[in-house]
């Protein structure tokens, strides 16, 4: 029995540590951030400054291993982060994570798939191992079950949210979606939120029929923000380095066209997904010190 213990928690926790802050945390292993991080000097950055001047709770969707946790609560003393991740692999791995660098106990961690429908899905792992998309399946396959934005905030009774960041690789259009409903129910005073724009999946390649459908899904639900009073958005690509800031959402569009012109016609990669900072006049402070904070932090 030891000895299979022993051979499973090798299985589950690979010898294989990436540094996030002043911390390394276990990791799948053919995770890139270290990898990133050294080319890439902006790469993951934005966020955890942003981070460092917010106070109240942080909601993360899409923790996945917890590097984006892990930076917060390395830049942040005050937040309060729930971290909600579905896959098991990456869930044992969070939470692993969580119990050795939360020293304050400031994470609460959930195990779920958040969503706008009551649908069931698994995360369709990528061929590194180290992300994947979301699939819709079965009930009795489901690895996770499945919650509203609004479900998730009376579980664990978060208040005072001052940022949601959602990275579910594809699907982060039915976050923002579920997010909406909440908000228009709720009426807070509008938190920011940063979440990816990823129409492009790996696993799929880029010959993906279901690319421009998922295009509009994004669209929309960045539209239906707006409608509820987002004003302004601030645009990175995927390695972190800020691209436009803007009120207009078609221009979300060009950004995104040129992106899948690029990948599917012209045979190159600029970025592979755009980041995207939603923000009200509440926020421009903080945004535009952040943003020279990060121009500081990668001279």
């Amino acid at each position: 029995m030891k000895k299979f213990l022993i051979s499973a928690k090798k299985q589950l926790f690979p010898r294989r540590r990436v540094r996030v802050g002043r911390w390394e945390i276990l990791s799948t292993p053919n995770h890139p951030l270290n990898e990133y991080q050294i080319a890439f000097p902006f790469y993951d950055q934005f966020l955890p400054i942003l981070c460092s001047h917010l106070g109240g709770t942080a909601i993360d969707i899409g923790a996945n291993i917890g590097d984006s946790t892990a930076a917060i609560l390395a830049t942040s003393s005050h937040l309060r982060i729930v971290a909600v991740e579905p896959d098991d692999a990456f869930y044992a791995i969070l939470k692993h994570n969580c119990e050795r660098i939360d020293i304050d106990r400031r994470v609460e961690l959930v195990k779920a798939f958040v969503s706008s429908t009551k649908r069931h899905f698994v995360v369709c792992k990528s061929s590194f191992k180290s992300t994947g998309h979301v699939s819709n399946v079965a009930s009795e396959k489901a690895t996770s079950p499945t919650l509203s934005f609004a479900e998730l905030i009376i579980r664990t009774g978060a208040k005072d949210i001052s940022i949601i960041k959602s990275d579910t690789d594809g699907f982060d259009w039915d976050v923002l979606a579920s997010i909406g409903e909440y908000l228009k129910i709720a009426k807070p005073q509008l938190p920011l939120i940063f979440f990816e724009m990823q129409t492009y999946l790996q696993e799929l390649g880029f010959n993906d029929e279901d690319r421009p459908n998922r295009i509009r899904l994004y669209l929309d639900s960045i539209s239906d923000l707006f409608a509820l009073g987002y004003e302004e958005f601030l645009l990175l690509d995927n390695f972190g380095v800020p691209i436009l800031r803007g009120h207009d959402v078609s221009l979300v569009e060009q950004v995104e066209r040129y992106l899948e012109s690029s990948q599917t016609l012209g045979k190159r990669v600029p970025a592979f997904y755009i980041d995207i900072a939603l923000f009200c006049r509440h926020h421009t402070e903080v945004i535009e010190k952040s943003l020279a904070e990060l121009r500081q932090a990668t001279k």
